[in-house]
């Protein structure tokens, strides 16, 4: 498979994981409840900053090398990699997230549960 390829399906199964990771920590913190008035009312924070959220996370992993690795290779050190690709990318979101502050503003339990997740 050409290398460019590979890339391209790698960024994008990152990005369907960060979704999804975002997807869980927020059923996780209302309780499988997406009718809840806290699901109703938090949600559409994470979709108004969708984009955002998930370019910060894809370019922090491109920068930090997750994207240029033999994966049938790794090692100790690629998992160290992985680690501190996704904090520095949450990092960056929380970041993001705190400083445009909309109301109402994302559950800090969800920035925890997404790191988690991711």
């Amino acid at each position: 498979m050409h290398k460019n390829l590979k890339i391209a399906i790698l960024v994008l199964l990152d990005i369907f994981l960060f979704n999804l990771s975002y997807f869980l920590a927020y059923l996780l913190r209302f309780e499988f409840d997406v009718s809840s008035s806290g699901f109703q009312t938090y949600f559409p924070a994470y979709v108004d900053n969708l984009i955002f959220l998930l370019l910060f996370k894809v370019l922090v992993f491109f920068f930090m090398g997750m994207y240029n690795s033999l994966w049938q290779y790794a090692s100790a050190n690629d998992l160290l990699k992985v680690v501190r690709a996704a904090f520095f990318s949450s990092l960056l979101s929380i970041a993001f997230l705190i400083l445009i502050q909309q109301h109402p503003a994302m559950p800090r339990s969800i920035y925890v549960l997404s790191f988690m997740f991711d």
